[in-house]
C-alpha cells in the first residue's frame, strides 16, 4: 500500500483563517475505540452530569486510561449532539505560533461541524486569539466540548497564559476536558476554589474489580476465571495498562503458572516483566520489527521498511493493530500508526540495551527517509538522535527560512540548543537564521557567541551568495536600545528591489520596519510611509504575519506622532489571510504597546487599562525597548489619572529595573525624567531635589534632526521645560520653548504639547490674552485628532482658569494663588483629576458638561465622582459641593 509520506499538509476550509503551519491531521482525532474496551459508565456519569464544573482535568501517569476515557466522553457528547473538537498535543506545540495554528484549526473544525460559516468579520485580527475564539464559539448554538490530550508537553508561558484566560472567559455551555500526566499550570487552584474545575487523578481512573473482570473474562475464553481476575485486580490495583498487559501476557500457560512470582514485583518491574512476556509471544520477525520501530514516534509501512529492511511492513502493522498489541491507527492519517507510550518505552529501552549501535542506525535511516520525503520536523528529531549533525544542519537551514518568516521562533531555538555550536557556525546561512530567533526571543545579547561570530565575519563576505548578517545584527542593535546604530546596519541596497526568496523577503520587511521607525525620529513623513509600504510588500511575499504585526504597530505610532491617536485606539483591521495572535510575546506585544500609548494620548483610559492587563507582561518580555518604554510610561500615567500613585510608581520601578538589567541607557533616562515630572505634578519639592541629579539637566539642546519617538511622551525635551515651570523659572522655560518649537513645527503631537506648555508659561507671565489664543489653537489641533492628554496633563490649569465658558474675567484673571497654609484632611488625598472634577462640580457643571470639558466619557466621570464622594465622606453631589465650598471659604 502506498502511503503519503506527509499526510499533514492539508489546509482548512477556505472561509477560515489562512494558516501556514503544516498540520498533522491525526492530532485532531481521538484514539479509536478498541474492541472489547470497557465503557467507564461510573466515570462518564461523574464528568458529564448536570452541575459538573466546566473544566475537567484527568491527571495521571502513563497507562491510566486518560485518552480512552476522553474518547468515551466525546462519544457520549456526540450522542447528545454537542459541538466538539479534539487536539492531541506534543512537545513541538510549545512554539506559540505552531500552537496558534493548531488551536485556530481546532476551533474552525468545531465551527464547520456545527454547520456555521465563518463570516469575513470573524477573520479580522483582534487584540489576541482569545477574542477570536470567543467570537467563533458565540456562533455555535448549544453545548460545546474541547478535548485536549497530552497537555503535559506544554510549558511555554504564553500558551499557558492563553489557557488561563480561555478557561476564565468561556461561557457556561462550554466544557473543557484535559488529559495530562501532570497538573497543568493554567490556574487550576483558582478554578478549584471557585468550583469551576474537577480533577480526576490515578485513584479515580483505576478499574473497579467489576471492570477488570469484564475486560479479562470473555465468553468462551477459559484463560481467565474469576479467581485469576481477582488476583490481577489486586496485583495491578486496577491500573488499566497493567490489566491490559496481564491480558496479553497470560495467554501463555507457562506465564499463568508463574502468577505467584509477580506478587512482590514493584510496579515498574511489573511493566517490564509483562511487556517482556508479551514480546516473547511474538514470532522472531515480529520481535525484531517491534524493537527497531520502537525508536519511531509514528509509523507507516514505507518508513518501517526503510528502517528495518522487512518487506510488507504495512501488512505487518495492520496485523499488530488488529491483534491489540498496543498499536493504534492514527485517524486522519491513513496508513500511519503509533505505539502506546508505555509499551514503546519498554521496547526502546530493551533495544537500546541490546543494540546501542542499532539504535543509531534506525535513527539515521529514519532521518534520511523523512528528509527525502519533505518532513523536516521528524528528520531533525532522528538526525539529532543519530548524531548526524551535518544532515540536521542542512535540514534546519532549509526549514528555518519558513519557520522564521512564520514566527515559529521557539522551534528554531529548540533545535539550535540540540546542535553543537561549532557545527552551526560553520554554516553562515543557518547562523543568520538562528540569530533572528535568538534576538526576538531576547536570548541574543551582544555577548552571545553566535552574534559575536556574525559580527566578526560580516566584513569578510566576498561571496555574493553568502547570507549577509547585516539586518539581523541591526535588529540585535535595536533591541540593545541603539536605534541610530541599527539604522546604519539595516539600510541595505536590496531593500528597494523585490526579494529573490521568502527568507530574504522576511529580512527586507524587517529592515523596512526598522528604517521606518528610525525615520520617525527624523520625522521624514513621506519616507516613513514609503518604507511601511515596502515593508508590507516584502511581508506579503514572505507571508510573514510576524513582521506584518510590527508594521501595524509602526502605523499606529505614526498616527500618534501625527497628532491622530484617536485613530489608533482600535485594533487595526488586517488584510484577509492574516490571523489573530496567541504569540502575544512577539508582534502582538509590539502592537499592544503602540496601542496603549495611543489610548493614553486619546484619553481612552479604559481601553488602555484593558490592553495593559492583557499584554503588560508580554510587552516587557518581548518588545523593542522604545515600545516597552512608551507603553509602560503610559500605563503609569493611567494609574496617576486614576489616582493610583503607588501603582504608577511600581510600573516605573519595573521599567527601570528592566532597563538596568538590559543596559538600556535611553530608557533609564526616560524613567528619570518621568519620575521628576510626576513629583512636580504632586508638588513634592523634596522628592524633586532628590531626583534632579538623575537627569541631564541643562545639557546641550536636542538634535534638531533626531528626536526619539519616546520624547513625544517623556524625556529631556519636554522634561526640561516642565522642570523650569515647576521651579518657576519662567524665562528659562520660555527660552527652552522657543528653541524646541523651532525644531518640531512638523511633528504634530509634540507641537500640541509644546503649545500647551507655551500657553501655560504665557499665562504665568501675566500674558493672559496671548495665553488664551495659544491654548485655544492647541485645543483645536488636539481635538481634531484626539490628543486629549496633551491638554489634560499640562493644560488643566488653563482649562479651568482661562476657558471663557466658566464666566471668569480672563483679562484680569490673577496668577494661581499660593496654597493655603492649612487644608482639610481630605484635600491632599485627591488626585489632580479629582481636583479638576471638584472645581467643575462647584461651578454647577453636569456630568455631561464635565465629560466634555475634561474630554472624558460620562462613565469615567461617574467613576471619579464615586471615588471623590468616598474621600469627602459624603453621599451625593450637593453634600460634596457644600463641603468643598466650606474649605474654600
Amino acid at each position: 500500500m502506498t502511503v503519503s509520506p506527509n499526510p499533514n499538509r492539508r489546509g482548512l476550509r477556505q472561509d477560515g483563517p489562512t494558516l501556514d503551519v503544516n498540520l498533522r491531521e491525526y492530532k485532531f482525532f481521538p484514539p479509536a475505540a478498541r474492541p472489547g474496551a470497557i465503557v467507564r459508565h461510573a466515570l462518564l456519569e461523574r464528568v458529564t452530569r448536570m452541575g459538573v464544573p466546566h473544566v475537567v482535568i484527568l491527571q495521571a501517569p502513563l497507562g491510566s486510561g486518560k485518552s480512552t476515557l476522553l474518547q468515551q466522553i466525546m462519544d457520549g457528547g456526540h450522542a447528545k449532539h454537542w459541538a466538539m473538537a479534539w487536539l492531541t498535543l506534543d512537545e513541538n506545540d510549545n512554539d506559540p505560533r505552531r500552537f496558534e495554528a493548531y488551536f485556530i484549526a481546532l476551533v474552525a473544525r468545531m465551527v464547520a461541524k456545527a454547520g456555521v460559516t465563518m463570516t469575513a468579520q470573524s477573520r479580522v485580527t483582534t487584540d489576541n486569539m482569545l477574542d477570536w475564539v470567543l467570537a467563533q464559539i458565540a456562533q455555535i448554538p448549544g453545548p460545546l466540548g474541547f478535548f485536549i490530550d497530552d497537555f503535559q508537553w506544554i510549558h511555554e508561558a504564553a500558551i499557558l497564559r492563553f489557557f488561563r484566560d480561555l478557561l476564565r472567559a468561556l461561557p457556561g455551555r462550554c466544557r473543557v476536558y484535559i488529559g495530562s500526566r501532570n497538573l497543568p499550570n493554567i490556574g487550576v487552584s483558582a478554578l478549584l476554589v471557585a468550583e469551576e474545575a474537577l480533577v480526576l487523578r490515578m485513584e479515580d481512573l483505576r478499574f473497579s474489580a467489576k471492570e477488570s473482570a469484564e475486560l479479562l473474562i470473555s465468553a468462551g475464553d477459559e484463560t481467565f476465571d474469576a479467581e485469576t481476575a481477582s488476583f490481577v485486580q489486586a496485583r495491578t490495583e486496577g491500573w488499566p495498562a497493567g490489566v491490559q498487559l496481564f491480558k496479553l501476557a497470560l495467554v501463555r500457560a507457562d506465564i499463568r503458572h508463574t502468577l505467584e512470582e509477580t506478587r512482590d514485583i514493584a510496579p515498574l518491574e511489573l511493566v517490564r516483566y509483562l511487556s517482556e512476556n508479551t514480546l516473547s509471544l511474538q514470532r522472531d520477525e515480529v520481535q525484531i520489527f517491534l524493537l527497531k520501530t520502537s525508536q519511531l514516534r509514528r509509523l507507516s509501512g514505507p518508513l518501517c521498511e526503510a528502517v528495518t529492511g522487512i518487506h510488507r511492513a504495512d501488512a505487518l502493522l495492520q496485523e499488530l493493530e488488529q491483534g491489540g498489541l498496543f498499536l493504534e491507527a492514527l485517524d486522519g492519517s491513513p496508513g500511519w500508526y503509533r505505539y502506546h507510550s508505555l509499551f514503546a518505552r519498554f521496547l526502546a529501552e530493551r533495544f537500546g540495551h541490546e543494540r546501542p549501535d542499532g539504535v543509531l542506525d534506525v535513527h539515521r535511516r529514519a532521518a534520511l527517509w523523512y528528509a527525502d520525503h519533505g518532513v523536516p520536523e521528524e528528520a531533525m528529531f532522528h538526525a539529532v538522535e543519530s548524531r548526524e549533525y551535518a544532515l540536521a544542519i542542512r535540514t534546519l537551514d532549509e526549514w528555518a527560512s519558513r519557520l522564521i518568516a512564520g514566527a515559529e521562533l521557539v522551534t528554531v531555538a529548540y533545535w539550535f540548543d540540540k546542535l553543537p555550536l561549532q557545527e552551526v557556525i560553520a554554516n553562515r546561512s543557518l547562523s543568520v537564521k538562528i540569530a533572528w530567533a535568538l534576538v526576538f526571543l531576547r536570548r541574543g545579547g551582544p555577548k552571545h557567541p553566535l552574534l559575536l561570530y556574525l559580527e566578526a565575519t560580516r566584513a569578510q563576505g566576498g561571496n555574493p551568495e553568502a547570507h549577509s548578517p547585516d539586518v539581523v545584527l541591526a535588529m540585535a542593535t535595536l533591541f540593545n536600545n541603539d536605534l541610530r546604530g541599527a539604522t546604519r546596519l539595516a539600510n541595505v541596497p536590496a531593500l528597494q528591489h523585490p526579494a529573490r526568496e521568502i527568507f530574504e523577503a522576511f529580512e527586507l520587511g524587517a529592515a523596512a520596519n526598522l528604517l521606518a521607525f528610525s525615520a520617525m525620529a527624523a520625522w521624514h513623513e513621506e519616507e516613513i510611509n514609503h518604507l511601511l509600504v515596502l515593508a508590507d510588500s516584502h511581508n506579503d511575499y514572505a507571508q510573514a504575519a510576524f513582521s506584518h504585526g510590527y508594521t501595524l504597530a509602526l502605523r499606529c505610532m505614526l498616527q500618534v506622532l501625527g497628532g491622530r491617536p484617536r485613530l489608533a485606539t482600535e485594533a487595526p483591521r488586517a488584510t484577509s489571510g492574516t490571523r489573530p495572535y496567541v504569540n502575544r510575546g512577539m508582534a502582538a506585544a509590539a502592537l499592544a504597546a503602540a496601542r496603549i500609548w495611543a489610548c493614553y494620548e486619546a484619553d481612552a483610559l479604559d481601553t488602555a487599562e484593558r490592553l495593559a492587563t492583557q499584554f503588560e507582561e508580554d510587552i516587557t518580555l518581548a518588545a523593542v525597548p522604545e515600545f516597552i518604554a512608551l507603553s509602560m510610561v503610559s500605563i503609569a500615567r493611567v494609574h496617576v489619572a486614576r489616582g493610583r500613585m503607588m501603582q504608577a510608581g511600581d510600573t516605573l520601578d519595573t521599567l527601570e529595573r528592566l532597563s538596568f538589567q538590559s543596559q538600556w541607557s535611553g530608557v533609564r533616562e526616560m524613567v528619570a525624567w518621568e519620575r521628576l515630572y510626576l513629583a512636580g505634578r504632586s508638588g513634592d519639592a523634596a522628592r524633586m531635589e532628590v531626583l534632579l541629579p538623575h537627569v541631564s539637566g541643562d545639557a546641550a539642546p536636542p538634535d534638531p534632526v533626531w528626536i526619539p519617538v519616546t520624547e513625544a511622551l517623556s524625556g529631556p525635551l519636554l522634561g526640561r521645560i516642565r522642570l523650569a515651570l515647576q521651579q518657576r523659572r519662567l524665562d528659562r522655560a520660555a527660552d527652552l520653548l522657543k528653541s524646541a518649537l523651532a525644531i518640531v513645527p512638523v511633528r504634530p503631537l509634540l507641537s500640541v504639547k509644546l503649545n500647551v506648555l507655551q500657553a501655560l508659561v504665557q499665562h504665568r507671565q501675566g500674558q493672559t490674552r496671548l495665553a488664551l489664543r495659544t491654548f485655544q489653537h492647541a485645543c483645536e489641533t488636539a481635538r481634531s485628532g484626539g490628543c486629549y492628554r496633551a491638554l489634560l496633563d499640562e493644560g488643566a490649569e488653563l482649562a479651568v482658569m482661562l476657558d471663557p465658558v466658566t464666566g471668569s474675567e480672563v483679562d484680569r484673571a490673577p496668577p494661581p494663588a499660593a496654597p493655603r497654609a492649612r487644608k482639610a484632611a481630605w484635600f491632599d488625598t485627591l488626585s489632580q483629576r479629582e481636583h479638576e472634577i471638584l472645581h467643575l462640580l462647584c461651578s454647577g457643571a453636569s456630568n455631561r458638561e464635565i465629560s466634555e470639558r475634561l474630554f472624558l466619557s460620562e462613565n469615567t466621570v461617574k467613576f471619579h465622582l464615586k471615588k471623590l464622594y468616598l474621600k469627602l465622606d459624603v453621599k451625593n453631589r450637593a453634600q460634596a459641593i457644600l463641603k468643598a465650598q466650606a474649605e474654600i471659604r
